[in-house]
Formats: C-alpha cells, structure tokens, sequence
C-alpha cells in the first residue's frame, strides 16, 4: 500500500502541490493522466521514493519513505509496478 498523507513536494521556490492525501491500496489498479506540466511525473516518483516529499508523509507498504533504506526502497519497488505511456 502507498498512504500519502498532506504530502507536498515543491522546487525552485514554490510548491508544485501540496495538502494530497490518498491511500493507494495493494493490488489495485490506478490510471494518472492531465497535461504536461501538472506534477504526474513528481507525484509517482513520491510513490516509489524516488523522490522525498518536502512536507507531509509518504508511506509505502507501512514503511516512512523519508527513513526507507536503499535496500527498502529497492525491495519495495520489487512489490509495485509503473507503466509509462508511450508518446509516439
């Protein structure tokens, strides 16, 4: 599962969101689309701890992403998929 609770993530002076909170549970599937520019790309890196979040909390599979381990985050993304589209 990966919890985000009033998670922010901002750079370069300003905060690109802020305030999310969802709980994505374990075998669902989820779609993220919207234009270019909007944060897709920054909220799945927060996801899979490629990237920490500035405010808030980031949980993955019960674990604080902000403590998580190189060896964690890398066992963890074992456990989850990303499939990016395709803009050919």
């Amino acid at each position: 599962m990966i919890e985000l609770k009033e998670a922010a993530y901002g750079y370069g002076g300003g905060p690109l969101f802020s305030d999310m909170t969802l709980r994505l549970a374990p075998g669902s599937f989820h779609f993220l689309t919207g234009p270019s520019g909007a944060g897709k790309t920054t909220f799945l890196k927060l996801c899979y701890a490629d990237l920490r979040a500035t405010g808030g909390n980031v949980t993955i599979f019960g674990q604080d992403s902000a403590s998580m381990s190189r060896d964690e985050i890398a066992q963890a993304r074992q456990r989850m998929g990303v499939v990016h589209q395709d803009c050919e």
